[in-house]
């Protein structure tokens, strides 16, 4: 409900970067809950509209920024509904605006940039079930280039996805542990997370089970 009329508003403004902006958290909304043709329809719309200020020398660069994290959005909704080739022609597309705006150019709302490209690769590939390409990519990428302290913990979580679909439990815990460490209030709240944490103490790794157990309680999942 924000995130829509944080859109409502932004189309009453006739503003076209707030309606991307709005657009790009609308769209997180409607992936969540699996409504992923309409999240894509809501990309295309952000996306056109400001297609034609972007060639401008007088555009900032958040509005370009604004159009690779929706790039990005795409590739995270074709990637959760399983769509492979999509996902990363997507995410073709939201690198080449990574690219063209620079290794030190972060969008503050979204955290689009090069590092957080990095970052949504691991993510493609947890998503497809293809661990091998997730952790491929969380290799190739320092997690410390990620600016925003949350966005890395998540980032964290995600790499630790991978290895739980590799039954490696020690990796998933020493993970969401340093996630913990990173950002406690993001691995609180995260549903993915709070999972692992759950199978963990369903069958901890050999000689952790004390471990699972306090992260566990310091997360607040009842284990």
């Amino acid at each position: 409900m924000v995130a829509d009329r944080a859109l409502e508003q932004a189309y009453e403004a006739d503003d076209p970067y707030l309606v991307a902006a709005s657009s790009w958290s609308m769209v997180q909304a409607l992936r969540d809950s699996g409504r992923w043709d309409a999240a894509l329809d809501l990309i295309e719309s952000g996306t056109e509209i400001l297609a034609p200020y972007l060639d401008r020398d007088d555009t900032p660069d958040d509005w370009r920024g604004i159009t690779g994290a929706l790039q990005a959005e795409a590739a995270l909704v074709q990637a959760r509904r399983g769509r492979h080739g999509d996902a990363w022609a997507a995410w073709d597309r939201a690198d080449r605006w990574a690219q063209q705006l620079g290794p030190d150019y972060r969008h503050i709302q979204t955290s689009f940039g090069q590092a957080v490209q990095g970052a949504n690769a691991v993510t493609l590939g947890v998503d497809l079930r293809r661990s091998g390409e997730a952790l491929r990519a969380a290799r190739a990428l320092d997690e410390d280039t990620i600016v925003s302290v949350p966005r890395r913990s998540r980032h964290l979580i995600e790499v630790a996805r991978a290895y739980g679909q590799r039954d490696e439990g020690a990796a998933v815990l020493a993970l969401l542990d340093k996630a913990h460490r990173t950002a406690p209030e993001t691995i609180g709240f995260n549903g993915f997370a709070k999972d692992l944490l759950l199978e963990l103490s369903k069958r901890p790794p050999v000689g952790m089970t004390k471990d699972v157990r306090e992260l566990c309680q310091r997360v607040g999942v009842a284990a």
